[in-house]
């Protein structure tokens, strides 16, 4: 769920449209001193919460739009199936900052006495609310003076990272739980097919849907299924819930062996820390043989074979491909009620995409927002493969950064809903839907 109320930005699309004619681009944004003034205007105290100071404004903004799970920017809630076609939470709900870790880099720079401390902070953010945001604050900053983190980190910006939950399960109705599974099913098996692979490929994986008024919208599929471990854990101690991280599954694809490596990230960060050594105890417990080792690529090695495989992972990470894939299996998605969100690769200044934004736009609002990925793959322009994506107003800077690149762009789905937080402005957050799974033989 995003942490950014959407509510008054269909008013400031409108003020930027007021000198506008029917055919305009986007190489006319506001000035940055206007985009800092409606940045400070929306971020309210809970949202501005645990934010870097190296951290532009205007980018922590689109952050807090952007479902992004750092600190309060966006939160996380466990899904609970239910019988009504109640979809949402049941009132008010508290944010609890119970997904917290100590991250490892920062830990290993103190002596026994002050590491302890740095927990002992950990132990009483654990204790706090978003009704309590100073108290929140007033510990970060404790914690960043008693270990501070070197300027120019791309990953760990903080020696506590901390993304908040809610304190009550999100509503799900079966029958659109349903359509979700039928519909996961049928895209993991289209880009399965469409690599030639006839044994395993994948690990775990996850797949990422929004609702609105004109159906459900799978908006994202990909391997490994990072965040499951840390999502469960905390949401399920959020509602005093035994957790269950589908553990029984996983052993179920298993003969017995399995190798777990250890990369830069489960070494450095808390958060990929706290899930590689959750999932190798408890794999350990179910009996199966667990060797770990150093690997900076593969989620795990099953018979000598990476996973996931380069041939899956390039496909499901390359999006324009993997959208033409699911385009034509189109039939079989729709029949479960679901749609893929259209999407196109320009260069940001091209006068073509205001009329993309024009003709894709959906629902009654005018909100003034695309989803922006860059794109890095040899059939446009090379690169890491990876870039998380950006709900992006059309009237701010962001639209045209990388002016001269190609940029994916998608339709925003405005999966919204009236969500009130106690210790924070009520209004419509954006919502999405995370199926995570575990691969294993197709039969």
């Amino acid at each position: 769920m995003s942490g950014g109320i959407y509510d008054g930005l269909q008013q400031i699309v409108s003020r930027w449209r007021k000198f506008k004619g029917p055919f305009y681009r986007f190489n006319d944004p506001l000035g940055v001193k206007e985009e800092i003034a409606i940045a400070e205007e929306f971020l309210s105290p809970l949202l501005l919460c645990g934010k870097p100071d190296s951290v532009d404004m205007r980018r922590w903004f689109i952050k807090c739009l952007s479902n992004d799970q750092t600190a309060f920017t966006g939160f996380t809630s466990l899904v609970d199936l239910v019988e009504t076609d109640m979809l949402g939470y049941d009132g008010k709900i508290r944010l609890l900052p119970l997904a917290s870790f100590v991250e490892p880099f920062a830990a290993e720079k103190l002596d026994s006495i002050n590491r302890e401390k740095l927990f002992e902070i950990k132990e009483r953010l654990d204790t706090l609310d978003s009704t309590r945001i100073e108290e929140i604050n007033n510990l970060l900053t404790e914690a960043e003076a008693l270990c501070p983190v070197k300027a120019g980190r791309k990953k760990g910006k903080s020696p506590i990272f901390f993304y908040g939950v809610s304190d009550k399960p999100f509503q799900l109705p079966k029958p659109i739980y349903q359509n979700l599974v039928e519909a996961a099913k049928v895209a993991y098996r289209a880009l399965y097919s469409t690599t030639g692979e006839t044994c395993r490929n994948i690990f775990t994986g996850s797949v990422d849907f929004m609702l609105c008024e004109n159906g459900i919208y799978l908006i994202d599929i990909g391997t490994p299924a990072v965040g499951y471990v840390a999502d469960i854990l905390a949401t399920s101690r959020a509602l005093r819930r035994v957790p269950s991280v589908g553990i029984e599954k996983i052993v179920s694809t298993l003969e017995g062996k399995v190798t777990i490596p250890k990369s830069t990230y489960s070494r450095e960060l808390g958060f990929f820390k706290q899930e590689r050594e959750y999932l190798v105890s408890e794999l350990r417990r179910s009996g199966i043989v667990v060797e770990e080792v150093s690997d900076e690529i593969n989620e795990a090695i099953i018979d000598g074979k990476p996973l996931p495989t380069k041939a899956f992972d390039y496909l499901s990470r390359n999006q324009p491909i993997r959208n033409r894939v699911l385009a034509g299996i189109s039939g079989d998605l729709s029949a479960c009620g679901v749609k893929i969100p259209e999407g196109i690769v320009l260069l940001p200044d091209d006068f073509e995409l205001a009329r993309f934004y024009e003709r894709s736009r959906l629902g009654e609002q005018d909100l003034g927002l695309l989803i922006k990925k860059k794109v890095f793959f040899k059939e446009y322009e090379h690169g890491s493969g990876y870039f998380k994506p950006l709900v992006t107003p059309i009237w701010s800077r962001e639209i045209r950064a990388d002016s001269k690149r190609s940029n994916l762009f998608e339709q925003f789905v405005p999966s919204l809903l009236d969500i009130d937080v106690d210790g924070d402005r009520p209004g419509k957050r954006c919502y999405e839907i995370r199926m995570y799974f575990v691969g294993g033989e197709i039969k």
